[in-house]
Formats: C-alpha cells, structure tokens, sequence
C-alpha cells in the first residue's frame, strides 16, 4: 500500500503538506510551536476581556452576539493553539521578534470581529481590521463616525484596545526585548533609553510596571470623574490617555466637553504616561529620579509650547487671548508630542502649529513609555554624535561617542533607524499618492499612522476628519506601517524579511518537487 505522501503526490494538495514538512527542517524554522501557544495564551485572554464590553452590551440592553460570537472564536482558537503549541523552554532573540509580530497580527483579526458583526458599527472587514489595530498599536486613527450612535460595549472595546496595546508594548519590550544583539533592539529598553538598570527580575519588574501602569488609569480616571465626565467617559477617556491611544467617544474628541479642568487632566496624565514606567519605580526605591531622555523630552515641549503660544497669538485672527492661545496651543503640542491625537480645537488652520506638530509627531517621546515616534533619546544620541562630530572635525580630536545617562551612547542604531524610518515615510507618501489625494492629507496621514499618533491636518485627517475615505490597499498600508511604528521598525522588517526569505525557500523547494515528480 503506498504511502500517504505518495498517494498525496498525485493532487495538488501535496504541496502544502510538503510546504510543512520543508518548514520543520529548514534552517529559517524558529520554534513555530512555540509562536503558536504563545498566540493561544494572548487569545484566551482577548476572550476574557471581552466578557466585559460583551456584559456592558448585555445590561444595556444592545446588541451583545457580536461579542459572544468574538468571544467564543478567540477562545477556540486560544484552546486549539494551546493544545497544538509548546511552550518554549528559553528564548532566543530572533524568537522574540517572531513572536511578538505574529501574537499582534492575530490579536489585531481576531479584536476587529466585534467592528464587523455589531449592528452598531457596520464596518467591512477591512475598516474593522483597521480600528482594531489601529486601537492595539495605540494609533487612535479611526474610520468610525457619529460615534454618539454607537453602542457603549463598542465605545469600550475601542478604549479597552488602547489600553491593553500600550501596556501590552511595555510589557513585551520589557520581556523580550532586552537580550537581542542586533542593531535597532538593543537600545529600544536598555537602561540609557530608560533609566538605569533595574534591580528586580524581569516577571517581578513586569509585575511593578503593570501596577504603575493601572494606578496612573484609576487616577486619571477619577480626575476625570471629579472634573465632570460621566463615569463611562471617564473610564473610557482614562484608558485612551494613559495609554496614549487617543480613542474618544465623540467625533469631537476633548473638545466635545469644552472644559479647561477635563483639557489639564489630560495634559498632566498624557505627559505623566510619556515618562518610562520604570523610573517611577525607581523613584519610589531609591528617591532618585533618572532619566536624562525625559527631562530632555519636558525641555522640548516646555519650548514648543511657548513658541507655539507667541506664534498662535501673534498671527491669529480670530481675536484669541494669550490665556486662549496658551490653551490651545499647550494642549495640541502636548497632544501630538505624545503620540496620544486629542484635539481641544480644529488647527488645520493654524499654519505653524500644524506644521510643528508633524515634526513633533516623528520625533515621539521616550522609550519604556507608551509613547512612539523616532524617540527622544535616538534624537539625543544624533545631536550629540553629530555635534562631537563636528568639533572633532574643527580641533582633529578623535571622535568619542557621547555619553547618555552616564555611560557610552551607541548612534548606528539611532542612525539605522532614523533612515528606516525617513525611508518607510517617503515610499508609503509615494504609494498613498497614487490614490490622488492631495498632498497635505498624504504627508499628514501617513506621518499620523507612522508616529502612531492618529490625527493629521486638513479636512480628511484632521481633528474633524478621519480615515474612512481611503481605500481598502491604503488601509491595508496603514495597518502595517502602524505595526511598524509600534513594534519599533527594525524588528518588524526583520520578520517580514524572514517570512519573504522562508516563502522563497520553500517555494523553490516546492517546484523542485514539482519537477521530480
């Protein structure tokens, strides 16, 4: 009798069987199994999490089936994951990448099912892939309108996204991140990005930060309450902050409460959520505070807000007064320099304040934090290089590295990914171009994907404006570039180049195979 391969051979279904076979002895392999019960212990715990919009949904009264059919789907394929999967005994560094890239794409389909089945929502798929890795990668972008219609198990489900992407990216580089040796990850959470070298081990560590983490949403959340929201808004608002994410619950965003108590909160917390979680706990253990990247990052904004004031006051025509301008102004720059994409007011119109926000939005805010962007200390690290650079030049000294927090400050790594990025920014403009947008709302959108900041300028990206009129290949775009910009560059290039190169090897392998026989 022949074998079950040979009797295979004769179909066209022999390929993907020896598609699996060739997997598992290539060199390109890199622990599947283990990717796939680490996909299923993050989906069981989607599906818990979404017992809580589903309950919302339930008591409310509105449409619930679209979460228990969510539910059910996450935790069978969580169940089924677990039970084929193997749990690792060790990590290597390439596994980490691997695992961290694939655990957020299948987070990112299975959240959007909620967005496709609500009777409230009525996304398409690919509008529902959107928001809901536009909520996991903390982006805020949104292709939802009159979101006052919308059922409250949905409007939580969108925060609820923000608020487990920024702890989950916290927690992941924490985790897995350290103990790469390639360039682009080993500063992403060494201690010059953020602070010095803790001194508990990484679960107690990632125990701390998930405590910090949750203690500044119930402050945030009862400052919220205090200054006047409703206690689901300010649940929902104080997980789009402190996560940075930037989901609100109107198409207005802050400015539909039009309260300068609720705009400071939001300030305060949106800053208090830029700092890396880490120095918190070394502030309460040691006394000290240290982190020379933050401090540098509170200059910049302290700076950008002042010059944004003068300009916004001096060339207005709307008749605002400094206190007005200095709302504004402080509010908007605090907005986009954290990546978060609130609004208190449309600045479309404000030329200046439009334009300096989307240079803010690339620079982004600290490592360790919730925040994205090319990151302050990687700017830190390029001026520094460059200026000693300079001098070096003029005196012929011998170039040295300049120091970051006391010690010797790597600048490849900011180099690389200062070109990746400029690089990605410039092919993605390139590519959304063709669709024959203008070219405002092309160099704004994808900065706002890319930064992970969510909100552009003018009519369509802007703070009265969202991403639903894009096509279905810009979204599919946007979707990976916001992947990129959460997951920092280098390591999400690295797993795409790696799944292109098993692809090629396997497909070469399979026409081979298709020749012999």
């Amino acid at each position: 009798m022949p074998s079950v391969e040979a009797m295979l051979s004769t179909t066209h279904g022999i390929y993907g069987l020896r598609l699996i076979l060739l997997m598992k002895k290539s060199k390109h392999d890199f622990g599947w199994r283990a990717a796939v019960f680490f996909v299923g212990m993050f989906s069981v715990m989607l599906a818990v999490f979404l017992l809580v919009p589903l309950s919302v949904n339930l008591i409310d009264g509105h449409d619930w089936k679209s979460f228990a059919v969510a539910d059910l789907l996450s935790l069978t394929v969580g169940l089924g994951c677990l039970v084929g999967g193997k749990k690792p005994r060790s990590f290597q560094g390439n596994d980490a990448i691997y695992l961290t890239c694939i655990v957020w794409i299948v987070l990112g389909f299975l959240s959007a099912v909620p967005f496709f089945l609500s009777s409230t929502a009525r996304l398409g798929l690919m509008d529902a892939v959107f928001e809901s890795m536009s909520g996991l990668t903390t982006t805020g972008a949104t292709v939802m309108s009159e979101l006052y219609k919308k059922s409250p198990g949905i409007l939580l489900w969108r925060a609820m996204l923000n608020a487990m992407g920024g702890l989950g990216v916290i927690t992941i580089g924490i985790f897995l991140l350290p103990g790469m040796r390639m360039v682009g990850l080993k500063g992403i959470y060494s201690p010059e990005a953020v602070g010095r070298k803790f001194r508990f081990g990484i679960f107690k560590t990632v125990a701390c930060i998930v405590g910090v983490y949750l203690s500044l949403m119930v402050l945030c959340m009862l400052s919220y309450r205090v200054a006047g929201m409703s206690t689901f808004d300010a649940i929902c608002h104080a997980f789009t902050t402190v996560s940075t994410g930037g989901f609100s619950n109107y198409d207005d965003s802050i400015k539909h409460f039009n309260n300068i108590k609720i705009e400071i909160i939001a300030m305060v917390f949106m800053l208090a959520a830029s700092c890396p979680l880490v120095a918190y706990l070394q502030v309460l253990l040691d006394g000290k505070f240290h982190s020379s990247q933050y401090l540098s990052y509170l200059a910049v904004i302290v700076l950008s807000v002042i010059i944004s004031t003068i300009s916004l006051y001096s060339g207005n025509t709307a008749g605002l007064t400094v206190w007005e301008a200095l709302r504004y102004a402080a509010f908007t720059i605090i907005s986009l320099s954290t990546s978060t994409g609130y609004s208190n007011a449309d600045y479309s119109g404000w030329i200046f304040i439009s334009v300096f926000g989307v240079v803010l939005t690339i620079c982004g805010g600290c490592s360790g934090s919730t925040n994205s962007g090319l990151k302050i200390h990687r700017l830190h690290r390029l001026f520094r290089f460059v200026f000693e650079y300079i001098r070096g030049v003029m005196s012929g000294a011998e170039l040295v590295s300049p120091r970051n927090d006391g010690k010797r400050a790597e600048h490849q790594e900011a180099f690389v990914v200062f070109v990746f990025m400029s690089g990605i920014l410039c092919v993605t403009c390139a590519f959304i171009a063709l669709g024959g947008y203008d070219f405002a709302a092309v160099v704004t959108s994808v900065t706002a994907i890319l930064s992970n900041t969510g909100i552009g300028v003018g009519e369509i990206v802007g703070p009265a404006g969202n991403f639903a009129g894009f096509s279905a290949g810009a979204k599919v775009v946007f979707c990976i570039i916001m992947l990129l910009g959460r997951l920092e560059i280098i390591p999400v290039l690295i797993f795409f180049y790696t799944v292109l190169r098993i692809g090629i090897c396997y497909g070469r392998r399979i026409f081979k195979v298709q020749e012999n026989a």
